[in-house]
């Protein structure tokens, strides 16, 4: 067998797993899933290293191994924070030498007992000045208890509950927890200062980037397969909507959406496992974040549409889909800012 049926032969299987997996936490009575029990199991299946290399404990699936298992994620709705806890971090990790920084941040991202969020979204610059941080960025990961951030050319760790330290939890549309953390003069325990921190920070941001276009393509795909599925019942005038050529055509327009933010993750993640930090990758990735948002949004819109007032419900599981769709579009920003971004990326190749 050679190498690449070898690791399309274990992506199959950690799809496979992650699938089973999280089909089987859905079915689960309401209140039983709680944030620090399912990331257990989470790291207990081992779905936060599917990227790291096999020398340093992972899979060695890169790139095509997160995006595989988040956009898994996306498909379930599972509200847990696999890409800030599982993702990002572990990107960072991957891209720096080993030494006490790296293998502080693996041993809490290997225990299940610990949740190691990157900070990828900042609400206000970070300042790391005399050895303290102060900063303020938005999760989506709470309960989190550690914190990894860039802050200019450093990495940091920050255990959540020492002094200096608020969080906010709000309640985010996809039924999860999200969070504001404001950081003043807190003390990290591990700092990773120079170029290779710089470069890790921007690896672990592009990572997150990726990931959410791959969720965001998974959330569209189970919206459209649930609403084929309604049409195929919902009859008008003697006969099912879904024979009507105005709905045929608009259920291929979805389809096509959701291929077209497919392939753009894919060909993103396949750049990402060649360079992480290029130019080129990251022009690739504004594009996929640029096709998942509007194939996200187009989706729930169609959704919404096919599925009639039930579609707004909380009863309709399509409802679920599209509030999620429509909270998580433009976490990294909204179609137009990825492709300026795209723009800026590709001259700079």
């Amino acid at each position: 067998m050679t190498q690449a049926n070898e690791t399309a032969e274990l992506l199959s299987m950690v799809e496979s797993s992650a699938t089973l997996f999280l089909d089987d936490a859905c079915s689960r009575a309401p209140g039983t899933n709680t944030f620090a029990e399912l990331w257990r199991e989470i790291v207990e299946m081992g779905l936060p290293l599917v990227a790291l290399p096999e020398d340093r404990g992972g899979s060695g699936l890169g790139a095509a191994g997160f995006t595989c298992v988040a956009r898994q994620f996306g498909r379930a709705l599972v509200a847990q924070p696999y890409i800030a806890c599982g993702v990002a971090p572990v990107a960072a990790i991957a891209a720096l030498p080993d030494g006490a920084f790296s293998d502080a941040a693996l041993a809490l991202v290997a225990d299940g007992t610990f949740r190691l969020a990157f900070g990828a979204k900042q609400s206000q610059a970070p300042l790391l000045a005399g050895g303290r941080l102060s900063g303020q960025w938005k999760l989506i990961a709470h309960p989190a208890t550690h914190l990894m951030v860039a802050a200019g050319d450093a990495l940091c760790l920050v255990a959540l509950d020492g002094a200096g330290i608020i969080i906010e939890p709000h309640k985010a549309l996809d039924g999860g927890e999200i969070a504001t953390v404001s950081l003043t003069e807190a003390v990290p325990l591990q700092v990773e200062q120079g170029p290779a921190a710089a470069r890790a920070g921007a690896v672990a941001l592009a990572a997150s980037r990726l990931a959410h276009a791959a969720l965001l393509g998974g959330l569209a795909e189970s919206a459209f397969r649930q609403t084929q599925d309604y049409i195929k019942t919902r009859a008008q005038f003697g006969q099912t909507i879904a024979s009507f050529q105005s709905i045929q055509h608009r259920s291929v327009d979805q389809f096509i959406a959701n291929s077209l933010t497919e392939a753009s993750v894919e060909a993103a993640a396949t750049a990402f496992d060649a360079d992480p930090a290029a130019p080129a990758t990251a022009a690739l990735i504004a594009a996929a974040l640029a096709r998942a948002s509007t194939g996200a949004a187009h989706v729930a819109r169609e959704s919404v549409q096919m599925h009639g007032a039930i579609g707004f419900t909380a009863e309709a599981d399509v409802g679920r889909y599209v509030r999620a769709l429509t909270g998580l579009a433009n976490f990294h920003g909204t179609a137009r800012d990825n492709r300026r971004q795209f723009a800026q990326f590709e001259d700079a190749a």
